[in-house]
């Protein structure tokens, strides 16, 4: 937990924050956030997510246009 988090006490912060899971995972210190992170990449992963982007139809680069 930070300081600033300290300082103010959980029910000041759930004051301003009233979505529990944000307040936890504000309370959660960098290294804590990042095996966290890399949980939610996992369950991307087995949902079958893809890192590949698509093809920006939009783009004025686009030379693949039909």
């Amino acid at each position: 937990m930070s300081k600033e988090n300290k300082k103010l006490g959980r029910g000041a912060i759930k004051k301003i924050i009233a979505n529990d899971e944000v307040v936890e995972w504000y309370e959660l210190d960098p290294a804590e956030r990042f095996a966290e992170s890399l949980k939610l990449r996992e369950v991307f992963e087995l949902f079958g997510g893809s890192y590949d982007e698509g093809p920006d139809t939009q783009s004025p680069f686009n030379i693949f246009r039909t």
